[in-house]
């Protein structure tokens, strides 16, 4: 079962929507949960650095990117075409950034 489902609307007005909700998640809580070092702070960044090299055993890092395809029930009527993934399953993409020791 998707949003769209639930609600009865399309994917592109879901799009639209999760948009503005993550939008708005980011501007009420981006300061007190995620946390990125501030362009400016080299210590902080070496830090980083040296953390990722040490846990991970590859120089000049702080941070690695990933995604993974999370399973969805196929949406009714024509919307269901945008969730069909490369291998030809429905689902939606979770996307996200981590420092050396796993940390968002």
């Amino acid at each position: 079962m998707t949003i769209g489902h639930v609600f009865s609307i399309g994917k592109e007005t879901t799009d639209k929507v999760s948009g503005q909700f993550v939008n708005a998640v980011l501007r009420v809580l981006r300061l007190r949960a995620i946390d990125y070092p501030a362009i400016n702070d080299i210590a902080l960044w070496d830090g980083i650095e040296e953390s990722s090299e040490q846990q991970q055993g590859i120089p000049r890092i702080v941070g690695a990117i990933n995604g993974t395809h999370i399973p969805i029930a196929i949406p009714p009527g024509e919307e269901w075409k945008g969730y069909i993934n490369r291998k030809s399953w429905a689902s939606t993409v979770f996307q996200c950034v981590v420092d050396g020791e796993g940390n968002f």
